[in-house]
């Protein structure tokens, strides 16, 4: 048998425009382009004593292509260990636009004898204006080993540095924020 259809009464008409309209508020309100930031992150990798460890860093910026625009050169970084340590530069990706210039070199005031091996950080990110965040951020690839993690934070065109592994307290080193 035939059912007759649903009738189409005031409370289903205005049930269905309600819905409709809600579901449709986000397409329709208003957009903030520049009000989200993000950290775009870029990550040089080093082989150190052995164990691989990952160099972040990342400027707050809305997105890749911004950090590209305001990029004027190649980020330096240089990453010190205590002599005799075995340490190079493994691979990295192209940063804001112009790459790294990487140098890897020995320091005698890191002492490499411990349990935990110091490594220092320092990372200056050229940009055409210096109030980027910058957030540099030593990663080691695997828990277990001698490296620890270790951060920093700054400015761009202003350098950031700090010893991971190192932090006094027989942790890994942690946020520092350097102006």
């Amino acid at each position: 048998m035939h059912e007759p259809p649903a009738r189409l009464t005031r409370r289903r008409v205005l049930r269905s425009l309600a819905g409709a309209s809600v579901a449709l508020l986000p397409a329709l309100g208003p957009r903030r382009a520049g009000a989200f930031r993000r950290w775009c992150r870029v990550d040089p990798v080093f082989r150190i004593g052995g164990q691989t460890a990952h160099v972040w860093v990342s400027a707050q910026v809305n997105n890749m292509r911004a950090a590209r625009a305001l990029s004027t050169g190649p980020t330096r970084l240089v990453l010190a260990v205590p002599a005799g340590v075995e340490a190079e530069h493994v691979a990295s990706d192209d940063g804001f636009g112009y790459g790294y210039d990487v140098t890897v070199e020995e320091a005698a005031d890191l002492d490499g004898t411990g349990g935990v091996l110091p490594v220092r950080v320092k990372v200056t990110v050229p940009m055409a204006t210096d109030n980027v965040a910058i957030r540099v951020e030593f990663i080691p690839a695997r828990r277990r080993g001698r490296l620890r993690p270790g951060s920093g934070e700054g400015a761009a065109n202003a350098e950031i540095a700090f010893v991971a592994g190192d932090s006094g307290d027989g942790g890994g080193g942690g946020m520092h924020r350097v102006g």
